[in-house]
């Protein structure tokens, strides 16, 4: 008697359900096979994307490299330079090249732009000491008769302005960009071959902010986070608005009055690789 009351508690027990379980959920044998197969087949996707996304990376860098070698010694600089690829490649593209280019905003930079192949943002005032050496290397490397006969051609400059226009671009423009305390001291300092930013022009403020350039007293002012300090030369390609560095006075100390062999170079190898990978 006693078995038999224990196996029919047996199979009572059996037919016991269990607690109700959403519609959704599936607690067969196969389920925690399956669930475990979707979540490793997930986690492999995104190594996948991973690998892929690093595989990509590393040859941009490599072709980077490649484009770089030979050239100079400092391949990280170079490097460097060569990233702003991508901020060229965006404007350079003839579907945004259909709306107003970044920097048109910026009226006083207008004629610069429209009539030089290159445009060199200077970024310096005439109280900072650092400044000093690099308005001398300016004036030293892109003035008329102190480092080629030729420079003449090749600079746009302020005297420029009220000429006829020519259908032929200058190689270059400099652009004052001035932190000095007042209009005079920005006129005194300017050099005959530079064209100034006007000193009540918001475009001043603007230009700092745009690219991250100020001096440290202005910080407060202008109420903006800075990436570089003065003095800094931004060099731009007039066509796209593109940079194509921001380390223009590290390049006239190395180079010299070659340094705008070097920019125009680095413009044609940019255009060269977008161009590759456009087509």
């Amino acid at each position: 008697g006693i078995l038999q009351t224990a196996d029919a508690m047996q199979k009572r027990r059996t037919k016991v359900s269990a607690l109700p379980i959403a519609a959704s959920d599936d607690l067969t044998n196969n389920s925690p096979r399956k669930w475990n197969t979707v979540a490793h087949r997930k986690h492999d996707d995104y190594l996948t994307g991973r690998t892929l996304l690093a595989l990509a990376s590393a040859f941009i860098l490599f072709l980077l490299y490649t484009a770089t070698s030979g050239k100079a010694p400092d391949v990280k600089s170079k490097l460097q330079e060569r990233l702003s690829i991508a901020a060229y490649q965006k404007y350079f593209k003839s579907e945004y090249r259909l709306g107003p280019l970044p920097l048109s905003r910026f009226k006083s930079l207008d004629y610069a732009l429209a009539h030089s192949e290159l445009v060199g943002l200077y970024f310096a005032a005439s109280w900072c000491r650092m400044s000093t050496p690099v308005s001398n290397s300016l004036e030293e490397a892109f003035t008329p008769g102190a480092a080629a006969a030729s420079m003449e051609e090749r600079i746009l400059s302020r005297q420029s302005i009220g000429a006829p226009i020519s259908d032929e671009r200058k190689q270059l423009a400099i652009v004052y960009v001035s932190s000095d305390e007042s209009e005079t001291d920005m006129n005194n300092y300017s050099r005959d071959n530079w064209i100034n930013v006007p000193f009540e022009s918001t475009d001043l403020a603007g230009l700092k902010k745009y690219f991250q350039v100020c001096s440290k007293p202005e910080l407060e002012e202008l109420d903006m986070m800075r990436k570089y300090e003065i003095p800094s030369l931004i060099i731009l390609d007039s066509l796209t608005h593109g940079i194509l560095t921001t380390r223009g006075q590290l390049d006239l100390k190395e180079h010299g009055a070659d340094a705008l062999d070097h920019w125009l170079s680095l413009r044609n190898t940019i255009r060269g690789l977008e161009q590759k990978y456009k087509d």
